[in-house]
């Protein structure tokens, strides 16, 4: 059994304590999202093994926004003028695997 010390310095930055054991991101780590700072549009690539991820948008209070399925190999262009100014993240899934992503609607 192994134990981890970690210590949360934002919301999407951790670090590992000194003198603990190091671990492995297996995160979907082929993901791209820009522009960011967004006004109309965010683009997510995604260069992985998987055909399709399932892509979620959250604001800050974890309410779910949106939720749709995006192409592997191709540039995936999603609508967010609609969305209020304020900072939103992204949870993308292959099934497997989990990576979050944050952008700011401006």
């Amino acid at each position: 059994m192994n134990y981890y010390r970690l210590r949360q310095v934002d919301l999407m930055v951790v670090y590992l304590l000194p003198g603990c054991t190091n671990f492995t991101d297996k995160g979907l780590q082929q993901v791209s999202v820009y522009p960011n700072p967004a006004n109309e549009f965010i683009y997510i690539t995604y260069a992985g093994n998987k055909d399709k991820i399932t892509l979620s948008i959250y604001n800050v209070q974890e309410r779910l926004i949106s939720k749709q399925t995006v192409k592997a190999g191709s540039i995936n262009k999603i609508r967010v003028h609609q969305l209020a100014k304020a900072l939103y993240f992204i949870e993308l899934t292959d099934g497997e695997l989990i990576q979050t992503k944050k952008f700011i609607k401006q």
